[in-house]
């Protein structure tokens, strides 16, 4: 049974700048509020949502990366929210808020599986709000969040593509994935050296729940100095940049399947072929966190799919949707005309 304590959510103050860093209103209204979900083993995550006023024209749920928070994408949730979108995110297990009063439990996102069913769920608990409305849910993710979503639409043993005892209350039914930046591959400047990584790979079979820091450079995540600042001034409170050695390497793995799939040769009942649904996928060509290559090989590899886009953003850094010099607006305006093209056509 899906448990929701978030369903009475709580209105923010757009003036209190510690509990939200999305404040700048360009387009038209929207309301903030924040709650929480209850996920199937009692660990309960924080939730945010921008909300427009009126009916929403969808409803888009959001996956941050790695060592992220719901809160950190400054007016790229309010815009969409302006546009008639409504947001709704969740700091994963092991980040962010959800875990804000419990360190022990710092980057224990689980294994593959465990994400898989966590996003799953998710997802599953917005679709009261979709039938509410009658509106389409949309699915979007950042980096580790960017390459999560995808795994979920490609992969057959993701949970979407096993639904055949769901019920209309929990059959999850996604118009369109967007996936920013996605951890495909980490770039070469950010990888950790081979021996580093069978030693890993080595002490997470012995040690699955150990912690170690993988810290992401302020500067290489984004040119924008408000982005630096929020990132250098957190102190690790929330940019905590630990993960167990099983999350790690369930993330790189689920990466390196991702990777598979451009190759021409790879067997037909690699990636799923059934009904995937449409494919937007945005990456920066000065990304320093995640290859920008590789993303690009991936998007060129699914030629079968019926609806794949790919948007370069050239001398973008890592996080998109914060980039100065236009960067940020331009990838908005793109996503939103994105999303209204995929929108149900509505009868004059």
């Amino acid at each position: 049974m899906l448990a929701f304590s978030g369903i009475e959510n709580t209105p923010i103050d757009n003036t209190d700048s510690d509990r939200t860093t999305a404040t700048n209103n360009t387009m038209g209204g929207f309301t903030e509020e924040e709650g929480s979900l209850v996920l199937p083993d009692g660990t309960t995550l924080y939730t945010k949502s921008w909300k427009p006023e009126g009916t929403p024209r969808a409803i888009l749920a959001f996956y941050h990366g790695y060592s992220d928070h719901c809160n950190s994408f400054f007016e790229f949730f309010p815009n969409l929210a302006s546009s008639g979108f409504e947001v709704r995110s969740v700091d994963q297990r092991g980040w962010g808020r959800s875990v804000i009063n419990n360190r022990k439990l710092r980057g224990h996102f689980g294994s593959t599986t465990a994400v898989m069913a966590d996003l799953h769920f998710f997802l599953q608990s917005l679709i009261p709000f979709t039938k509410e409305s009658s509106v389409p849910l949309f699915l979007m993710g950042h980096s580790m969040g960017g390459m999560n979503v995808l795994y979920y639409a490609l992969n057959p043993e993701s949970p979407y593509h096993h639904q055949q005892d769901s019920t209309p209350t929990t059959k999850v039914k996604v118009a369109g994935i967007l996936s920013i930046a996605p951890l495909i591959t980490v770039h070469p400047s950010s990888q950790p050296s081979k021996i580093v990584e069978y030693a890993g790979r080595i002490a997470k079979l012995l040690m699955p729940r150990m912690t170690m820091v993988q810290k992401l450079q302020p500067t290489w995540i984004s040119k924008n100095p408000a982005v630096i600042d929020d990132l250098n001034n957190d102190k690790g409170v929330l940019f905590h940049n630990t993960g167990t050695l099983e999350g790690l390497a369930g993330m790189l793995d689920r990466g390196a399947w991702l990777n598979e799939c451009y190759k021409k040769t790879i067997r037909e009942d690699y990636v799923y072929r059934g009904d995937v649904p449409p494919l937007w996928v945005g990456h920066g060509t000065d990304d320093r966190i995640t290859w920008f290559d590789s993303t690009k090989k991936l998007v060129e590899g699914l030629h079968f799919l019926e609806d794949t886009t790919f948007k370069e953003y050239k001398d973008a850094s890592h996080k998109l949707m914060n980039e100065p010099d236009g960067v940020g607006d331009a990838m908005t305006k793109d996503v939103t005309e994105w999303l209204e093209a995929r929108l149900p056509k509505v009868d004059a």
